[in-house]
């Protein structure tokens, strides 16, 4: 609407500022002195208040200004007493007032809103007295399980100036708060978070011995643990991946000791065994054992698995604990120790075969030598330098490769049918491969949500693979450019970095039930917020992130499933990133339900005797072992529910082969639409002449 179209207002700025002049003159008050402003009342009220307040006909009344609101109100403060500390309380109560139409008509209105102050106030005054006893009530009761800063934290709520009906909300808030964090500690405590080495009886009654066998890569730690493992009566290794517990299990039985091999998807099971090769995550903490080894022991800094590695240093019920590692992990291991009250010997070992920084980056025009080993960061830059070093005589090793398949590529490498290999850094632990120089690539790699530069802790270990003793007599370390090559220099000559001091603790089974009786709640995804907001910045153990099995929970609904089956299906090893696994793994919540048994799911079959050159389709395979593995992984859980395992190790095992037949071939990368093949330099996934009919199309 045009300014000059706008109904005129009926408020006078003048005869109000007139009004409020007279008025102080009267009262022998200071001479009022105006303010310029917009033609509003409300605008001239917050303007003038403080003159305006000094008046009789109003006093024991305020005004409460946010943003564009205006209340005239009368308000009530106190300083209370609680948990020992002096707070001070305003609560306001809104009084009614409209704009009057002229100033007399205002200083009626100010002298009857005053009149009814007086009773209001008084009235806020009680509520001051009844609310608070309900707060002082709330921490005494919950003293005991709350800190200081747990109280502190809610008592800030009161801060400011709070309306009668805020005050009343904010108090019920803060009593339901600290009722709550009370509660959050007694699960706590109930659970032993804060106690968490606490929950192994059998491990602390045994009486342990731990030895930290600390070094860099190749200098014969796991050589030395062995040693005493293949000597004890009963003993455990733990390894990080299925393939070092597979090594293990292979130099046992090399060495004439009986051994059995459990993996979430693979249980092979010696009937005359005392000892076992295990993934970290198997372990039985319940069986005995005279020694056991825990592997990688680093990796317990690490964000998602850190938990497997607290719970087997913490919990495995063995007499000698052998932790084989990076000096790194020195620092939160005796602390760990500490914690524990038992003995912490640390033996260190020094690189059998010297480890060189080479003086210049690689010749791009000179033939790569035998044995080394290029590093890259993505699948897709693995299979790109396997077919720039040539297919079949370079290997291939990166981490969506099945298990059987990395070992038969390394074999491969290790018995000289490969000269080199192309690789992720996934060969930096778990491979034992006769590699003379290591070749970064490049030394940038993307963490899940940004593109970061390998650590020099990260450097050290994928580079120290270089120089197998025993078959070289030095290791040699370099880069593509002299950029890379100066900072894995800097990170080669760097000291040591300490770990964290903290160590991760993941929910079990019995921290679920236990939550689920103080809770009264039976679903999963409610336990793991239980869990979640438990109160865990502890000095050493702290929670880990259960964000990923709680968003997998999530899918499972409100099923009547026990509890034991929900945190089993969510523990299932599916990748919930492919869409595809998902909608199986939905299939197979949905008939556990009803106690269903689910055939091995269906799809692509792949030839022993096939192979393909297309970069999609070995992608297709590789998608495919995957899937089979999480079925096989549920079976050893639900063996009647998930019955077809000889048929899965089947198409696994064809599978495998074909994977392990195309990686000998020269892979083409295809468009994703026509299926034709890409340039080895195109960036994209589609070719430009589907990219040029899509882009009139308008996709």
């Amino acid at each position: 609407m045009p300014v000059s179209e706008r109904r005129p207002t009926r408020f006078s700025r003048t005869n109000f500022d007139e009004w409020l002049a007279q008025r102080r003159l009267e009262e022998g008050l200071a001479p009022f002195v105006p303010r310029d402003g917009e033609l509003i009342f409300k605008s001239w009220l917050r303007d003038h208040w403080k003159w305006i307040q000094e008046l009789p006909e109003a006093k024991g009344l305020s005004l409460y200004c946010e943003r564009d609101v205006t209340f005239v109100v009368c308000e009530h403060a106190e300083h209370v007493t609680l948990d020992g500390q002096l707070h001070a309380v305003t609560v306001f109560d809104i009084l009614p007032f409209n704009r009057p139409k002229d100033a007399p008509t205002l200083a009626i209105r100010l002298r009857q809103l005053s009149s009814d102050a007086i009773r209001r106030v008084l009235a806020l005054k009680l509520e001051v007295l009844n609310q608070i006893p309900k707060i002082e009530h709330a921490i005494s009761h919950n003293k005991d399980r709350l800190s200081a800063s747990d109280i502190e934290s809610e008592l800030r709520r009161f801060e400011g100036r709070l309306s009668v009906r805020a005050f009343r909300e904010r108090t019920t808030r803060i009593v339901k708060e600290l009722s709550f964090r009370a509660a959050n500690h007694r699960m706590a405590e109930g659970i032993a978070l804060h106690r968490f080495h606490e929950t192994f009886p059998a491990a602390r009654a045994r009486g342990r011995q731990l030895l930290l066998v600390a070094g860099p890569t190749n200098s014969g730690k796991t050589y030395t643990a062995f040693q005493k493992l293949a000597a004890a009566k009963k003993g455990v290794y733990l390894a990080p991946l299925r393939l070092m517990a597979a090594e293990f299990w292979d130099r046992m039985q090399a060495a004439g000791v009986h051994c059995s091999l459990i993996t979430g998807e693979e249980r092979i099971l010696d009937p005359y065994a005392e000892h076992v090769s295990s993934t970290i995550e198997m372990l039985a903490t319940d069986a005995e054992y005279d020694v056991a080894i825990i592997d990688e022991v680093q990796m317990i800094a690490d964000k998602d698995r850190g938990w497997a590695w607290t719970q087997a240093i913490v919990g495995v019920n063995a007499k000698l604990v052998i932790l084989v590692g990076s000096p790194d992990a020195e620092n939160v291991l005796r602390e760990i120790a500490s914690r524990l009250g038992e003995p912490l010997e640390v033996q260190y070992t020094e690189r059998l075969t010297p480890l060189e920084v080479a003086d210049a980056p690689l010749d791009p025009d000179k033939k790569a030598e035998e044995g080394s080993a290029f590093i890259s960061f993505s699948r897709r830059d693995v299979l790109a330098w396997k077919q720039t070093l040539g297919a079949s005589e370079c290997a291939a090793v990166y981490g969506s490769l099945s298990p059987e398949v990395r070992r038969e590529e390394a074999r491969r490498f290790t018995a000289g049918d490969a000269k080199l290999v192309s690789a992720t850094d996934a060969i930096g632990m778990g491979l034992n491969l006769p590699v003379k120089t290591v070749v970064f690539t490049t030394l940038n790699k993307w963490d899940g949500e940004k593109e970061i530069t390998l650590g020099a802790s990260a450097i050290r270990q994928i580079a120290g693979r270089a120089g197998r003793y025993g078959m070289h007599e030095v290791g040699t370390v370099t880069a593509l450019n002299k950029r890379d090559l100066a900072l894995i220099r800097a990170a080669m000559a760097a000291p040591p970095e300490a770990l964290p001091v903290t160590a991760p603790i993941a929910p079990h089974i019995k921290m679920l039930e236990f939550l689920a009786q103080e809770t009264g709640k039976s679903d999963l995804p409610s336990l793991l917020d239980c869990f979640a907001a438990l109160p865990g910045d502890t000095d050493l153990f702290c929670k880990a992130d259960v964000s990923s099995m709680r968003d997998l929970a999530g899918e499972i609904g409100n099923s009547k499933l026990p509890l034991d089956t929900q945190f089993a299906l969510c523990a299932c090893p599916v990748d919930v990133r492919n869409g595809d696994h998902l909608r199986v793994w939905r299939q197979w919540v949905a008939a556990v339900a009803k106690e269903l048994p689910s055939p091995m799911p269906r799809g692509m079959r792949f030839s022993a005797e096939g192979s393909t050159s297309s970069a999609t389709e070995l992608q297709d395979a590789e998608i495919r072992v995957r899937l089979l593995a999480a079925y096989r992984w549920m079976h050893h859980r639900m063996p009647e529910l998930f019955p077809d395992i000889e048929a899965a190790l089947a198409v696994c095992a064809d599978t495998n082969q074909y994977i392990s037949n195309s990686l000998k071939e020269k892979i083409v990368r295809r468009c994703r639409r026509c299926g034709h093949g890409l340039p080895e330099e195109h960036k994209y996934a589609i070719c430009e002449p589907c990219f040029r009919m899509r882009f009139e199309k308008g996709d």
